[in-house]
């Protein structure tokens, strides 16, 4: 039902892409990169950076992402 809700929009809901997204697509071949290839897509949905979330991205890639487990 909601993909029908979605598909049947006027317009193609926002999304707001985290930190955890960008960083996870970078790392493993997951469920993150799935959601930034769907992002390709703007029928499906819009994707929003916030100027938050690049600034996040930011420190976390300038920390390193060696550490830090993605699934």
């Amino acid at each position: 039902m909601l993909m029908n809700l979605i598909s049947d929009a006027p317009y193609p809901p926002a999304v707001f892409i985290d930190p955890t997204v960008l960083c996870g697509a970078l790392r493993v071949d997951g469920v993150n990169r799935k959601i930034l290839k769907a992002a390709r897509f703007p029928n499906l949905f819009h994707p929003v950076l916030s100027k938050v979330c690049i600034w996040e991205f930011i420190c976390h890639t300038s920390k390193g992402l060696a550490g830090i487990q993605y699934k």
